[in-house]
């Protein structure tokens, strides 16, 4: 059976990313693949050689029937309402021309899910983070669909709910355990890791595109290269595309505008990071024990998750320089953190391999709608 999959996805690389290994694998097992993306991304889309059709990006508008006072977080809001309801249009539209067989969808792009349910079609999401992240943030943002969903022709209440849910994650459950629904399908990506000898230890510093760009970002960067740089420790620091190495001095500061995580983590022996869901991965799969300086959304509860697995220390937003070494000496210095990471390296190499999740994708497209 051939698949005609819908690939959707919000705006953002990072929520892109782990999308495209499913896509990947879809395509290559001979099922046929679109791409459903906001027009801010669409040509990044296209550059990973996808066809995508556009949707509206979610304006400033706040949700309707919202008031200042809501205490949900701003994300949640904006994925609940404005973002689904500025999407369905345009993804009503590419529902009725591609007439697709299943959807997956990055999990916090829920206008193709209610465009899905107007459909009949099954989606699955992916989880771009830790569960009780996702959970938490898909909790606040599900009540919100109505007027969405009114858009795509549904009655204004009713649904898919958490515990209705398909999922998957690229999460082990020993980093990331389920506590409730929805549970996950776990898979991996990438082959063995091969750790490459230093006789100086390396540390691998980035703060992800979004964060280094903001000027409370770029600050915290800065702090940190300062922090570490006086440590005896080469250290590698993911300054941003648009930034400039030649502003960054240290005889043992390598700043570069853009790092091949694959290259550089099977030579670190520490990363520094700031949560996001993409470097915690990658770091975790090579066995590289981790420091996290969260800055917003779900990064908090990735320190969380690094400082309960023993993988790492999760510090506050803002430790202050001496706290962010004093860290990343303990992650150097103590070898239960390399033995615990490299422990969730090996769960993670033991789980199916992400081509396998093309057997999922079939029998959901399968079910009865």
């Amino acid at each position: 059976m051939i698949v005609r999959l819908l690939v959707s996805t919000t705006a953002g690389v990072g929520h892109l990313r782990p999308l495209l290994p499913f896509a990947s694998a879809a395509r290559d097992a001979g099922h046929e693949v679109l791409f459903a993306a906001p027009r801010s991304l669409a040509a990044k889309v296209e550059s990973y050689g996808y066809r995508v059709m556009p949707f509206d990006d979610a304006s400033a508008a706040a949700p309707m029937g919202m008031s200042a006072a809501d205490d949900r977080p701003l994300f949640a809001r904006i994925i609940g309402d404005p973002a689904p309801r500025a999407a369905l249009p345009g993804l009503l539209a590419t529902f009725e021309q591609f007439r697709p067989d299943l959807v997956l969808r990055d999990d916090a792009e829920m206008g193709s899910m209610v465009a899905a349910e107007a459909h009949g079609v099954p989606d699955i999401a992916v989880f771009s983070s830790v569960h009780r992240a996702q959970v938490r943030l898909l909790s606040a943002a599900l009540p919100l669909l109505g007027p969405a969903r009114v858009v795509a022709g549904l009655p204004e209440q009713g649904g898919e709910s958490l515990a209705d849910m398909r999922v998957v994650s690229l999460f082990p459950e020993s980093f990331d355990p389920a506590d409730g629904p929805p549970p996950p399908h776990r898979f991996r990506t990438g082959g063995t890791v091969r750790k490459v000898a230093r006789t100086r230890p390396l540390i691998y510093l980035s703060f992800g595109t979004i964060a280094s760009a903001s000027a409370m970002g770029g600050a915290l960067l800065r702090e940190t290269v300062g922090a570490l740089a006086a440590l005896p420790v080469d250290l590698v620091v993911s300054i941003g595309r648009g930034g400039n190495p030649a502003q960054w001095q240290g005889a043992n500061v390598d700043a570069r505008p853009w790092v091949d995580e694959d290259e550089v983590l099977p030579q670190s022996a520490a990363v520094v990071c700031h949560g996001g869901g993409g470097t915690t991965l990658a770091a975790l799969r090579s066995g590289v024990p981790l420091v996290v300086l969260p800055q917003f959304g779900d990064q908090p509860a990735v320190a969380e998750a690094v400082q309960a697995s023993g993988a790492g220390l999760g510090l506050s937003r803002r430790p202050g320089p001496a706290a962010t070494r004093e860290a990343v000496e303990q992650v150097l210095g103590k070898p239960s953190f390399g033995t615990r990471v490299r422990a969730i390296a090996d769960d993670i190499a033991a789980l199916p391999d992400v081509a396998e999740a093309v057997h999922l994708f079939a029998e959901t497209a399968r079910l009865p709608r």
